[in-house]
């Protein structure tokens, strides 16, 4: 347990490795973000590229909030439960940057009915032809890239200056 060390860290990065590998963190989304929410107060940003636990976060409810975490990576996430997308809007309250690809609909679903209305920017790529609505309004977003291959209706983003379709190279 390294983070109660380093209660100045502004950005943690845990990306597990390559999206097919077996390995997993032998901590809980749980665990890690107690930790967080306890010995962390300057974090502002989280990537949990590729992330998988061997351990289940359970159902109880979080007593502190990770209350500065503003950017939120999730990269290839496919393994993020219903449980943990659940925790993760319980204890982070506002998302004002998020990544989000190539994870179900229902989770991105659950992050949107909380999230939508803080987001600033939204990067979502999804992949295997599925399609995405936007069913929500984004009051306060302004940059949006969508990857190639989503469908979507109505956005109402009023104070929208960016939007990119496709993938840069940057």
């Amino acid at each position: 347990k390294v983070l109660p060390n380093m209660r100045g860290l502004k950005h943690l990065n845990l990306i597990r490795g390559h999206k097919d590998s077996d390995a997993s963190f032998s901590f809980s989304l749980k665990e890690l973000l107690d930790l967080i929410s306890k010995n962390c107060h300057q974090l502002r940003e989280l990537d949990l590229a590729h992330w998988r636990s061997t351990r289940s976060s359970g159902f109880e409810r979080p007593k502190l909030t990770c209350n500065n975490l503003k950017k939120l990576f999730l990269f290839e996430c496919t393994h993020l439960t219903q449980d943990e997308a659940d925790l993760l809007v319980r204890q982070i309250p506002k998302v004002e940057v998020l990544t989000y690809e190539n994870g179900t609909d229902a989770i991105l679903d659950k992050l949107l009915s909380r999230w939508a209305k803080y987001l600033k920017e939204f990067d979502i790529f999804v992949s295997n032809s599925r399609s995405f609505s936007f069913k929500y309004k984004f009051p306060v977003l302004q940059d949006l890239r969508l990857g190639t291959e989503i469908k979507f209706g109505i956005l109402e983003a009023p104070k929208l200056k960016r939007f990119h379709i496709g993938i840069e190279d940057e």
